[in-house]
C-alpha cells in the first residue's frame, strides 16, 4: 500500500477523539450523506457567508457530540435538520442581542473588513515539521482547500498524534469539539485534494484507475453518482459537473482509497 494511504488512514483514525474506528466511520458515512442539506439550509437562513459557515460548524459539532446516542427513532437527516433549526434560532437570538449594542457589519468600512479577512487568511501555523503529509496539508491550505482551523488542527495532530483534543484545542485556541469536527472535515477534503491534484502520491493514474474498478463492486460499492463524479473529475479530468458532484466525489474518494492496496 502507498505510504500516503497508510499515513492518511492513521490521520483519519479516531486517535485523539477516543472511541472505536467503527464509531468514527459510522459518523463519517452518516454526516457525508446529510452535509449538503445542512450547507444549503445554512446558506438559506443566513445573511452572510460567515454566518452560514458558523451555523454549519455548530450543527456539525452538535451532531458529532450526539452521534453515539442517536438510536434511529427518526431518520438521521430529520434529526440533524432539527439540530440545525435549533442552532439557527440560538444564533439568531444571540446576534439580535449583539446588534442592539454593536454596529452592523455593513457599517464597518470596506477596507477594514477586507484587511480583517486577509489577516484571517494569513493566520497559519509556522512551517511544518510534520513530514510529507504536513507538506501536502500546507499545499491544500495554499489552494484554499482547508480553512485556517482545519489546517492548524491537522498540523497539530500530525506533530502530536497522542494529544487529546483538549490539548490540541489549547494549542490552536479552539474548543476540543471544534477541533474534532475541523479534523473530520479536513480529512475529507485532503482525500479529495490528493485524488484531484496529487495522484503521484497515490501510486499514479494506473493504480488509482484499478482501485476505482474494484470499488465499483464488493462491499459498500460506489453509487452511480459517486462513480460518475470520480470518473469525471479524477480519471477523465472533465470540466463537466453534475449537480451534487462535490458530495458524491467525497464519498467516492473515501471508498476508492480503501482499494488502493493490491487485492
Amino acid at each position: 500500500m502507498s505510504p500516503v494511504v497508510v499515513a492518511l488512514g492513521e490521520l483519519s483514525s479516531p486517535g485523539a477523539r477516543g472511541g472505536g474506528a467503527g464509531v468514527a466511520d459510522a459518523f463519517e458515512r452518516a454526516w457525508s450523506a446529510v452535509a449538503a442539506h445542512v450547507a444549503r439550509y445554512a446558506h438559506r437562513v443566513s445573511r452572510h457567508r460567515a454566518d452560514a459557515d458558523d451555523l454549519y460548524q455548530r450543527v456539525a459539532i452538535r451532531a458529532w457530540r450526539g452521534h453515539d446516542g442517536f438510536r434511529g427513532e427518526s431518520g438521521y437527516l430529520a434529526w440533524v435538520m432539527a439540530i440545525a433549526a435549533r442552532e439557527s434560532t440560538r444564533l439568531g437570538s444571540s446576534r439580535a442581542r449583539l446588534e442592539r449594542r454593536e454596529p452592523s457589519p455593513d457599517d464597518v468600512p470596506h477596507e477594514v473588513r477586507r484587511r480583517e479577512a486577509l489577516d484571517a487568511a494569513d493566520e497559519v501555523v509556522p512551517p511544518t515539521d510534520a513530514g510529507w503529509l504536513g507538506a501536502v496539508t500546507e499545499q491544500a491550505r495554499r489552494h484554499n482547500v482547508l480553512a485556517g482551523l482545519e489546517h492548524s488542527v491537522v498540523i497539530a495532530r500530525l506533530r502530536h498524534p497522542d494529544h487529546p483534543w483538549q490539548r490540541i484545542g489549547d494549542d490552536v485556541s479552539a474548543t476540543a469539539n471544534a477541533c474534532a469536527v475541523a479534523h473530520f472535515r479536513a480529512v475529507l477534503k485532503l482525500r479529495v485534494f490528493l485524488f484531484e491534484h496529487r495522484l503521484d502520491l497515490l501510486g499514479g493514474r494506473g493504480l488509482v484507475s484499478s482501485a476505482y474498478e474494484r470499488a465499483l463492486t464488493g462491499d459498500d460499492p460506489l453509487t452511480p453518482a459517486e462513480a460518475d463524479a470520480f470518473r469525471a473529475v479524477v480519471l477523465d479530468e472533465s470540466g463537466s459537473r453534475r449537480r451534487g458532484w462535490q458530495t458524491a466525489l467525497r464519498g467516492a474518494c473515501a471508498k476508492v482509497i480503501r482499494h488502493l492496496d493490491p487485492p
